[in-house]
């Protein structure tokens, strides 16, 4: 980590050395709680689960697959195939947990979007619309992602889901 404080001048701060450390490390984020820390009851509890999951990865497999099913009501072993299934990745027991773990973070991972860089541009601001757009749509399809799993997570596939449907306008013709 870079070391501010040594870099900038203490006229230019207008605050000793010290105090402006303390203040580099007030603005630092929190840590991401550790996956066992979430209650599965919730939704915003899954969504933070699954977030932390895909936080630390793989190495939080057998931390989240155990806060899993010590979260699960009886019959736990029916609940995880019932899981496998709507995750479309199968299994029994803990192994379905795992396999559904492992599938949320392949795809909240693997945004399959084209990315703006390498392509020609008017200015540097077309160039910066683009971006952003692209970096909005990776985290809307983490965020969708995020929720998708939840809701399997809960027996509840496509709860969530946004359903698109057109209104077919009249006159109708009553039958005969």
């Amino acid at each position: 980590m870079v070391d501010y404080a040594e870099m900038i001048s203490d006229e230019a701060l207008a605050l000793p050395k010290e105090e402006y450390q303390l203040w580099v490390e007030a603005q630092e984020d929190p840590p991401m709680p550790r996956v066992s820390e979430w209650p599965l009851g919730l939704n915003e509890g899954r969504c933070g689960f699954l977030e932390s999951y895909i936080w630390f990865g793989e190495a939080a497999l057998f931390e989240a697959v155990n806060h899993m099913w010590n979260s699960l009501n009886e019959p736990k072993k029916l609940r995880c195939i019932y899981i496998g299934m709507y995750a479309g990745t199968g299994g029994s027991g803990k192994w379905a947990l795992a396999k559904f773990l492992r599938r949320a973070l392949r795809e909240a991972l693997d945004y399959d979007g084209t990315p703006p860089w390498g392509k020609e541009y008017a200015d540097i601001h077309e160039f910066h619309h683009a971006a952003m757009d692209y970096f909005a749509a990776d985290y809307a399809h983490y965020e969708r992602t995020i929720q998708k799993y939840a809701d399997i997570l809960n027996g509840e596939p496509g709860r969530h889901e946004q359903h698109s449907a057109q209104l077919i306008r009249g006159p109708w013709l009553l039958g005969p």
